[in-house]
């Protein structure tokens, strides 16, 4: 902390308030005094998906806010989707030089999320690893539960509504993309936090476990819209519905279940960029 201070003084912002995220109750307690601070030009988040995602929440109706961010998670999706730096120096040095862009986020039910959200497998997988786990194996942790659990997962029917169509089958997994990072890998070249749209990816609508893990191999190599048992979609808005109910992972925690409303909302904060 005493760090922080001391790179950011020379600065064109006054620091006020530094909270740091520990127990989730120091987090919360720390989340109220921030919201509580009237003049609030800036907040720099030193974190990974899901702390950006719970800032956000709190501050998200101050748009003229600027967002900057040190990526300290697990895989650091949102800020590879940014185009950002992932060393400290560097990262720090991008917010100094005060370049800004707006960028979108999405919401669950109205909860926003930054990056990615899940349905299925890595909802399931996830919501067994805990904090230890993931700082001791980094991104390796979600595919050590992922193998686990998938020999017993059971492929489930989804809904998604459209403004314009519906769309129903059965998969092991339901991926909602705002980037294009997932688990810290590249899921989906073509969406980005910049436009103004969710890309909902289904993996093996063929209910296949064996072709559930090609469909994971096409994408992290670039070449899934070959993948004839991958479903691929996008729209600013739907609604998501499956038998039974499944757990939404997003950014990396658990945060809702189905039925649920996903939503875009377009230039929603305002971030440092190179």
């Amino acid at each position: 902390m005493h760090r922080l201070r001391q790179d950011f003084a020379d600065s064109q912002y006054q620091i006020v308030a530094i909270v740091r995220v520990g127990t989730w109750r120091r987090f919360e307690a720390g989340l109220k005094q921030l919201v509580s601070i009237k003049r609030l030009d800036c907040v720099i988040i030193a974190g990974g998906d899901g702390t950006i995602a719970t800032v956000l929440n709190g501050l998200i109706r101050r748009t003229q806010l600027h967002i900057g961010l040190l990526p300290a998670g697990t895989g650091n999706s949102f800020a590879r989707s940014l185009g950002l730096p992932l060393d400290y120096e560097a990262a720090s040095a991008v917010i100094k030089a005060g370049k800004t862009r707006q960028a979108a986020v999405g919401t669950i039910n109205g909860q926003v999320f930054v990056n990615a959200a899940a349905i299925g497998l890595s909802a399931t997988s996830a919501a067994h690893i805990s904090d230890t786990t993931k700082r001791y194996f980094g991104r390796l942790a979600y595919f050590i539960s992922g193998a686990k659990y998938l020999a017993g997962h059971r492929p489930f029917e989804v809904t998604i509504k459209l403004p314009r169509s519906t769309h129903q089958f059965k998969t092991h997994e339901l991926l909602i993309n705002n980037g294009s990072f997932h688990g810290g890998n590249v899921i989906d070249h073509h969406t980005s936090a910049y436009k103004n749209y969710l890309t909902f990816t289904a993996l093996g609508v063929d209910e296949s476990r064996w072709q559930y893990i090609k469909s994971q191999w096409h994408i992290r190599q670039g070449n899934h819209r070959q993948d004839r048992t991958l479903f691929s979609v996008s729209a600013a808005q739907a609604t998501i519905t499956t038998k039974p109910r499944r757990r939404i992972h997003a950014d990396g925690e658990v945060i809702s279940r189905t039925p649920a409303e996903f939503k875009i909302k377009p230039s929603a904060i305002t971030v440092f960029v190179p």
